[in-house]
């Protein structure tokens, strides 16, 4: 039987365990789409998970089918967020919306 806790290479991903969050778009980014503290403390909280698959997002403000969910157009819209939250918002950002290599 495979033991759940171990690494699990997906693609050119390695995963450091089998466990996988579903989307599930939980509102938490600011009215106007900024990943604010309650996105950052929301996927800290989970960051052991092997794999999250990232919740409804759009890269532009055009694309937006949900409110309070989280916008990637703009740099801008991380000004003002402590350095722990950056860690954990880009390392989403990076992992989970950006195109495979």
């Amino acid at each position: 039987m495979t033991d759940i806790w171990q690494p699990i290479t997906l693609g050119r991903a390695t995963l450091p365990n089998r466990f996988v969050m579903a989307p599930m778009t939980r509102s938490r980014a600011q009215y106007d789409g900024t990943p604010g503290p309650l996105a950052a403390e929301y996927y800290a909280q989970r960051a052991s998970v092997g794999l999250i698959v990232a919740e409804g997002t759009q890269p532009s403000d055009d694309g937006k089918g949900t409110r309070r969910t989280l916008d990637w157009d703009s740099t801008s819209r991380l000004n003002g967020m402590s350095r722990e939250e950056l860690r954990v918002i880009l390392g989403i950002a990076v992992r989970m919306c950006s195109p495979p290599p």
